[in-house]
């Protein structure tokens, strides 16, 4: 007898994959009667696989702008500071007072005044000053910690470090100098082993118990209105993959802008069409006489 050399599929296996779900769960019933006839468990595994993907982007972005924004905002300004001679505790700078150093953008960063004229940090007269070098202390503010998908908020007010020299002191205070004896360009890694982690695990939370409260809502919708039984696993695998158009459209969102303030209208409109599409598609393949 002649092989053919293919193998046999159980009757009862899936058509389609989950990377299937990323594209035909926007328009293929087929694929939807497959999800609830033959797919396996909840969908858990699904969503948690999809949101792990689709929030690399979005991460990447997060560190890219942190990175752009620490550089700007901290390191730039304390590179900026040229060599300052510091004599029995009093600093001796020729340059005209107060010397000023600003960024591209021309908002003052760093000055350096002996003369009294400025004390503080002030951040009503210099909102973007970082450092400010009197004539015996040294005063220091890190930059705000920003929302990179929302620049104009901050999450607090950050503390100014103050360093007053004594007699004692003699030397050179260097910006450079200062970098790497802090080892403050460190931080930069933080944030490159932390926000995608930290991203995915907090969407993929959120969306779980979206998952698991509205596929009882789903079961319910469909009994009542669409007057087809489900199961609440079938309901649950149901919802996950109706997800997806959803969870495209808002990491899409977060990483772009695009759609701004049209997001969470569209949220919800995305995911009852899909949930009910996913249900009447099943709906009418259960009342063919030749099922698929």
């Amino acid at each position: 007898m002649k092989k053919t050399g293919q193998q046999l599929r159980k009757i009862d296996a899936p058509h389609y994959r989950y990377w299937h779900a990323v594209w035909m769960s926007f328009y293929s019933a087929k694929f939807y009667i497959d999800v609830m006839k033959r797919w396996k468990g909840y969908g858990i595994v699904y969503l948690f696989l999809l949101i792990m993907v689709l929030s690399i982007p979005f991460s990447i972005r997060m560190i890219l702008s942190f990175e752009r924004y620490f550089t700007n905002e901290l390191i730039n300004p304390l590179q900026a500071i040229p060599p300052v001679k510091i004599e029995n505790g009093q600093v001796k700078f020729d340059e005209p007072m107060p010397w000023k150093i600003k960024n591209a953008e021309g908002k003052v960063q760093v000055i350096i005044d002996t003369t009294g004229k400025v004390k503080t940090l002030d951040p009503k007269k210099n909102p973007n000053l970082r450092v400010l070098i009197t004539n015996d202390t040294y005063y220091f503010k890190m930059p705000e910690f920003q929302l990179f998908f929302s620049p104009e908020q901050s999450i607090w007010e950050p503390e100014v470090y103050t360093q007053t020299f004594t007699s004692a002191d003699s030397g050179v205070l260097s910006g450079k100098e200062l970098i790497e004896k802090s080892g403050i360009r460190n931080i930069i890694w933080l944030p490159r082993l932390t926000f995608w982690p930290l991203t995915f695990m907090t969407v993929f939370s959120f969306y779980l118990v979206v998952l698991l409260v509205f596929a009882m809502m789903g079961q319910l919708i469909s009994q009542v209105i669409f007057k087809f039984s489900i199961t609440y696993k079938q309901a649950c695998r149901l919802m996950a993959v109706s997800m997806t158009p959803q969870v495209v459209t808002l990491m899409l969102y977060i990483t772009t802008q695009w759609l701004k303030g049209f997001i969470s209208g569209i949220s919800i409109i995305l995911l009852s069409v899909y949930f009910s599409y996913a249900v009447l598609a099943n709906r009418r393949d259960s009342k063919k006489l030749v099922r698929t």
